[in-house]
């Protein structure tokens, strides 16, 4: 009987079985045999150092807990990962914008259809790079990386949930996107824009502007975010990311204060006139502004304002003019970038604009004394 070693955990195959099991010593000294259920050397092998290393690191419990779960589903997971269990801790997905739930479960609709029922201690990598060929078409690379971040998301929350040892996805490569040209509005577009829309839309607009939220930031304001007393927001975060503090400019916090008692708006949907409800501070929790999609109200103020044509607004644009306001006022990389909330210096240029005065910036040089040149 041929033996393999792969640190404490031997692997062979036992007489008249074609798949490999373990053999090792768990933490008390007592003898364990595990079934590996692979007829592949190569996959058993990796098998045993993923056990090898729970030996290593004294975590029986894990073991057990992994030989409990081994029957959870994929379907399960998903179920767990977007928080819609009713009982036990939100997932991830819970916190997730509707515009994000949205485009993300036609992706985990299809891995339900194809591998709902299936136990998720049985996908493996190439499983995933299948599903991936067969089961998702775009042409938009940052599609692909979102499909690729939801996957590799979801396994993680398995590995943490203790239901697999290791993330089959974890090695799913990225596509580099390409660069784009900020969409900064200039002040006059921002202004030509501006007084053509709806009032709700131009409370928006205001915040975003001056803030530089993100779009999901905004809908996910609560007025227990607001300190008005010191001009500051506080960002929540929906990842393991601490939260942070932003200052705010004093029209806009005078603008929140004069929103605490609820506001509403008279819209037209239609030919018919509505009226929609923002809460008020009574309940700290209460979102600010709740979700609502205003792409319609946007466009048809961006073509009455005269911007050319194929020339779009959207509220992600006034992250870009909010950066690149910041920037042509002096405001430097590095105080941006934590205002901002970005991680990198790129991110920060991704988004501000180049001032257009940098040639008299450096034509200013020619103004420093050279010293004697004798």
């Amino acid at each position: 009987m041929k033996r393999y070693y792969e640190g404490k955990v031997s692997i062979f195959k036992q007489s008249g079985s074609p798949y490999w099991t373990a053999y090792y010593r768990d933490s008390t000294g007592h003898q364990r045999k595990k079934t590996l259920k692979t007829k592949n050397l190569k996959v058993a092998k990796q098998r045993a150092r993923q056990l090898n290393k729970l030996l290593e690191a004294g975590d029986n419990g894990r073991l057990e807990a992994l030989k409990r779960n081994r029957s959870v589903t994929v379907g399960e997971v998903i179920e767990q990962f977007m928080g819609e269990q009713d009982d036990g801790p939100k997932g991830p997905g819970a916190d997730w914008a509707p515009p994000t739930k949205a485009s993300t479960k036609p992706l985990l609709d299809k891995m339900n259809e194809q591998w709902g029922e299936h136990s998720i201690a049985q996908i493996r990598h190439t499983d995933i790079l299948t599903f991936l060929g067969t089961h998702t078409s775009t042409t938009q690379q940052s599609s692909w990386n979102r499909y690729r971040a939801t996957i590799r998301g979801l396994f993680k929350f398995a590995v943490e949930a203790e239901y697999i040892p290791s993330n089959p996805a974890e090695k799913l490569k990225y596509e580099k996107v390409p660069k784009r040209t900020p969409k900064a509005l200039t002040d006059d577009e921002y202004l030509a824009v501006f007084k053509r829309l709806p009032d709700y839309c131009q409370v928006m607009f205001q915040i975003l502007v001056d803030t530089g939220l993100r779009r999901s930031q905004l809908f996910r304001l609560e007025w227990r975010d607001v300190i008005s007393d010191r001009r500051e927001l506080v960002i929540r975060s929906s990842k393991d990311s601490e939260d942070r503090v932003l200052p705010i400019p004093p029209r806009t916090a005078e603008l929140l204060d004069s929103m605490r008692g609820g506001s509403t708006f008279k819209i037209v949907r239609g030919k018919i006139e509505q009226e929609i409800s923002w809460p008020n501070d009574s309940i700290p929790t209460n979102n600010i502004i709740p979700f609502m999609s205003v792409t319609k109200s946007l466009q048809k103020a961006a073509n009455a304002a005269n911007l050319g044509e194929g020339r779009t607004v959207t509220l992600h644009m006034l992250r870009h003019t909010w950066a690149t306001r910041h920037r042509r006022a002096g405001t430097g990389l590095d105080r941006l970038m934590e205002l901002g909330g970005w991680d990198s210096y790129e991110m920060v240029l991704r988004y501000a604009d180049v001032p257009p005065d940098l040639p008299e910036r450096t034509d200013a040089l020619e103004q420093f004394p050279l010293g004697d040149s004798k």
